[in-house]
């Protein structure tokens, strides 16, 4: 059985960020006040996750820095919460170091100065590679300082990631479109997909309010970030996230006040795209039999199936069958086995 990989997130939310972008209103996304953890909150943190994780039964064990730009940090801060982590690197619990930051507070000094902790990772918040749209979400930054940093950190034999946001103000498809194209091409190892939300008290607030802001439908923005996935996995990028995080305060009433939010957003996305796999094998077939089986890799039956069963709703009513019945078979990979009566179709999981 494959070991799991353990992330252990450490917030620090907001922090060292020079700019408030107009989707931003870090309090209600995260729910806490704007602060650092200190560094026996940091160990403290690290502790409990090893304790509750079974470490041993692990392979891989990283401590993560997230929620702020964590390059834009004081040095002296840097060195407090980075010394934390590293003495879980020295003791051999913990394998590595990663954390999320601003392209422009990525350069070579500050690499150099990384350089005696174990840094594994860094995610970098490139939102969008279109400068007209990231002038208007207040970014600070062009598309270029993210290439540019990205160039840097795989220079120095780190991981990249990249995050993306749909639905930003001047966005257009085809901008969102020539976005993921380019964030492909700087070579990511990951990428998160969110999508653009209209949080209270941020500047984008006052301009949805002012009609001067329309947010997606969850219809557009999960068409959208299936493109993304799609064309993500295409180029064999891990996509680890996408969505926000669901939260309890997300559900209050007051806390977003327009765009697709769900608390499952990635499952949405995902059901979509095994929609999309297998309906049209479904519809190929002639004298469909009144049972079907879709055999898949253990790991993909919830996938298949679909949010709450929706993709089995849909493929019943769609085809007039009786029952469809998704089975995890231990030892495929990719491999997905349709069966109508005695035929057989194969497909392969990454390939739409």
């Amino acid at each position: 059985m494959k070991e799991k990989v353990l992330v252990i997130p450490i917030f620090i939310p907001h922090a060292g960020c020079p700019h408030d972008c107009i989707y931003c209103n870090q309090k209600a996304i995260t729910g806490e006040s704007v602060s650092l953890p200190t560094k026996e909150k940091v160990e403290e943190t690290i502790k409990e996750f090893l304790g509750f994780s079974r470490i041993g039964v692990r392979k891989e064990c990283y401590v993560a820095f997230y929620g702020g730009t964590f390059t834009a940090l004081p040095k002296t801060t840097q060195e407090q919460l980075l010394g934390v982590a590293q003495d879980f690197v020295d003791r051999g619990l913990v394998k590595g170091i990663r954390f999320s930051t601003r392209p422009d507070y990525i350069t070579s000094e500050e690499l150099d100065f990384l350089e005696k902790y174990n840094i594994v990772a860094i995610e970098l918040g490139a939102q969008s590679m279109d400068d007209a749209v990231l002038k208007a979400a207040a970014r600070g930054h062009t598309a270029e300082t993210t290439r540019v940093a990205s160039r840097l950190i795989k220079d120095r034999g780190l991981e990249l990631g990249i995050q993306v946001m749909i639905g930003l103000p001047k966005e257009t498809e085809d901008s969102f479109r020539r976005t993921i194209r380019e964030v492909i091409s700087l070579g990511p190892g990951f990428v998160r997909i969110y999508p653009t939300l209209v949080v209270k008290d941020s500047a984008l607030a006052e301009i949805y309010r002012l009609g001067k802001y329309k947010a997606l439908s969850l219809e557009k923005a999960v068409k959208l970030a299936l493109e993304a996935y799609t064309e993500f996995k295409r180029a064999d990028i891990r996509v680890i996230r996408m969505g926000l995080q669901a939260e309890p305060w997300f559900d209050r009433g007051d806390t977003v006040i327009a765009g697709p939010y769900h608390p499952s957003f990635g499952e949405l996305v995902v059901s979509a795209y095994y929609d999309k796999l297998i309906t049209p094998v479904l519809k190929s077939i002639e004298d469909i039999s009144d049972y079907i089986e879709i055999r898949v890799p253990v790991h993909l039956v919830s996938q298949v199936r679909g949010h709450r069963n929706t993709n089995i709703r849909k493929w019943t009513e769609m085809f007039g069958v009786t029952s469809i019945e998704v089975k995890g078979i231990n030892g495929l990979q990719q491999e997905i086995t349709i069966r109508s009566g005695k035929r057989e179709w194969k497909i392969n999981s990454q390939e739409l």
